[in-house]
């Protein structure tokens, strides 16, 4: 695939945390600031997580400008009935206009701000760069905010290519309410909702019954409780010393993995 525009996707990407490994190329620990965020490429994404991911937030992702017209009916017949707005009817592109530009108030002023940024994040970037952003920037509970940190913080994955089929649905369903399907405080919500996806990935023809079947039977994560990332110790705080008297990258630039 192509990059529609390099410079504008760059810059809209967030902050990422500095990776510290040591010489045998072991991760010893993190810099960041705020949100602990480890970036992917689009390259890095398994097929079967890109699949996840649109099975359970957007099945049409590849085929709208941005905007899903039978998604907006949806919610606004929903939103009617219940005389609120309580269905957004978002696309992933939606979303990831409200993840850059605007805050989550559910209001309508903010509902039209959002489907204008869309429009030009379709206008401006290729589909295969919507979904890098979305997947660097979405809040996967415990956290972790993007796909490369939850594979880290919920499975000790470093790699996503590492990730099975099972964990890219449950990295997928975990989307719609981080805290809510936090798969080690909610474990049953986290599996009924992980099983759901997989369950559309069948129907949709994404997976074989075979390994449909083998996934649901796949614990939810092989850890007992999340591995957060190390901040501070006596050996990240020389790396830190000496990188600063060095010179060699500003000590802001640390902190934001740039």
């Amino acid at each position: 695939f192509s990059f529609a525009s390099p410079e504008y996707k760059e810059k809209l990407m967030p902050d990422f945390a500095s990776t510290v490994y040591d010489r045998n190329g072991k991760i010893i620990g993190f810099f960041y600031k705020d949100q602990f965020r480890l970036y992917a490429s689009y390259r890095e994404f398994p097929e079967t997580l890109v699949d996840a991911v649109i099975t359970a937030e957007d099945e049409r992702f590849f085929e709208h400008k941005g905007v899903d017209p039978l998604g907006i009916l949806r919610a606004a017949i929903t939103d009617l009935a219940k005389g609120k707005i309580v269905q957004g009817g978002s696309t992933i592109t939606q979303q990831l206009a409200k993840l850059i530009y605007l805050s989550p108030r559910r209001t309508i002023e903010r509902k039209l701000k959002e489907l204008a940024f869309a429009r030009k994040l379709e206008e401006e970037l290729t589909k295969e760069e919507i979904l890098e952003l979305y997947l660097n920037y979405v809040y996967l509970s415990n956290g972790a905010y993007g796909v490369r940190a939850a594979a880290w913080v919920l499975f000790g994955k470093e790699n996503l290519s590492e990730l099975t089929l099972a964990q890219c649905a449950l990295m997928a369903g975990i989307i719609r309410g981080p805290e809510y399907y936090n798969p080690f405080k909610h474990p049953e919500r986290a599996l009924k909702r992980r099983n759901f996806i997989l369950r559309r990935m069948l129907k949709n023809h994404y997976i074989t019954k075979e390994e449909y079947e083998k996934a649901v039977q796949e614990p939810l994560t092989p850890l007992e409780k999340p591995n957060m990332p190390r901040t501070a110790g006596y050996d990240l705080d020389a790396v830190k010393f000496e990188i600063t008297r060095k010179g060699i990258v500003p000590l802001k630039n640390l902190y934001t993995g740039s």
